[in-house]
């Protein structure tokens, strides 16, 4: 029995060592040195005619919102403190899913992923947690028609919007954000370092690899044209268009040294691409560029263009690119919409919760000043003290005061609860009433 114990312990710190390296490494860094944390991956969505722009890279969960010439962000949300870890994890990654007409976001953070209903973009709830009994420790999420995918140690997970497995393939990749999972499509594409896999989902093992020039192995997405039957990347090298065999049928060499994403609509003649240096709108059947755009003053000095988002506006293109220095909106001509800079890191608000009471003993029908820090910024409280419920909201700090009367109850002692409403963080302090 001790043996099993032993080694169960064993196993989860493998585990948790594994998570901690693979977020250090996918962290991509580009050339130029700065204080500034990296925008290097996020996703995008177009909710009722708005644009909405979602990234972890900060490692809390930040979502903006595009107004007018203005990319907002609207809400901020701390990774909640994990029983199997000291302390709270980082968010992994995020991914949006609508959903019966409602917007969600879910977000990982290694042993849980956790659904927040954003419709009400300024105030997310927490909805759901998806855990897994297997000790697979989620990295990376995708979305596949009504499913939504974890990438994990144990390999790919295919989720119902109940929070149920409903299908799975053996297939990890230390950078979860390089498999390409298509529903339309009978194949699985993972950009495995300097290799390109193509896994068949019927036989469910891989039919072809395919070599590519590799520099730095970072995130890098490739696009499955499912009408055209064709899957475009670019490696480090060139600009490259394969059959879904893995044959190469072209290529074109851009001008940078390191290549992150393409992406782009099945139902248009052209895609673009990210190289660091800017992107490019190109077209689908000879790979030549038809407009491009150098993103490394945009924003801010020290741009990188990595993580791409290519979507569609009240039928116009809206590109959502991540440029280390901060998050660009361009528009279809690659013209500058909006930006919102990245954060210095030692101006990150990071506190661990905590109240604190003005007095802890008083009659009841008595008013004290209670306050407490630690929570989401703007983020709506619930307090339960007794048998009464009141309500608070936090600054941008992520704290708060108020003003509460003590319940009219028979003299005991109580906590007073407080708990994020979206968040799920929660503390209590002890009170005395006379």
């Amino acid at each position: 029995m001790s043996s099993k114990i032993s080694n169960g312990v064993k196993m989860k710190k493998i585990f948790i060592l594994a998570g901690l390296l693979i977020l250090i490494i996918s962290f991509v860094i580009p050339p130029a040195q700065s204080k500034v944390k990296s925008y290097y991956s996020g996703d995008a969505i177009i909710y009722q005619g708005s644009l909405i722009v979602g990234s972890v890279n900060m490692g809390q969960l930040e979502l903006f919102r595009l107004a007018g010439k203005n990319l907002i962000k609207v809400a901020q949300i701390r990774s909640l403190a994990n029983p199997k870890l000291s302390g709270s994890s980082d968010f992994f990654d995020l991914i949006f899913s609508q959903e019966r007409n409602k917007l969600y976001v879910y977000s990982a953070n290694g042993w849980s992923v956790y659904k927040y209903n954003i419709t009400d973009l300024a105030h997310p709830s927490l909805v759901n947690k998806l855990t897994d009994n297997s000790w697979d420790y989620f990295l990376g999420l995708g979305k596949a028609d009504d499913k939504i995918l974890t990438y994990g140690t144990k390999g790919i997970k295919l989720w119902n919007y109940d929070g149920q497995v409903v299908d799975s393939y053996n297939l990890t990749n230390k950078y979860p954000y390089n498999i390409n999972f298509n529903d339309n499509s009978d194949y699985l594409f993972n950009l495995d370092n300097n290799i390109l896999k193509i896994f068949d989902k019927k036989s469910r093992k891989f039919i072809s690899q395919t070599f590519l020039i590799v520099n730095e192995d970072h995130n890098r997405k490739s696009f499955n044209d499912s009408i055209l039957s064709r899957l475009y990347l670019v490696d480090d090298g060139s600009l490259k268009m394969f059959s879904l065999n893995g044959s190469l049928i072209k290529s074109f060499k851009h001008i940078s040294n390191k290549g992150y994403d393409v992406a782009g609509a099945v139902d248009k003649n052209y895609l673009y691409f990210s190289d660091g240096k800017g992107v490019v709108k190109f077209s689908k059947e000879d790979l030549k560029p038809i407009d491009w755009a150098y993103t490394t003053d945009l924003g801010g000095k020290n741009g990188w263009a990595m993580g791409l988002k290519a979507l569609n506006q009240d039928g116009q293109d809206r590109l959502v690119i991540f440029n280390n220095n901060s998050i660009l909106v361009l528009d279809e001509n690659l013209e500058l919409i909006s930006f919102s800079p990245a954060t210095e890191e030692d101006k990150q608000p990071q506190e661990n919760l905590f109240l604190a009471l003005d007095k802890n003993r008083a009659t009841s029908n008595s008013l004290i000043s209670l306050h407490g820090g630690g929570y989401a910024m703007n983020e709506e409280l619930i307090i339960t003290f007794a048998n009464r419920v009141y309500s608070a909201k936090t600054a941008g700090n992520g704290r708060f005061t108020t003003i509460i009367s003590v319940p009219n109850v028979l003299p005991t002692s109580a906590d007073i609860k407080v708990v994020g409403k979206y968040s799920g963080l929660s503390y209590s302090i002890g009170f005395t009433i006379e």
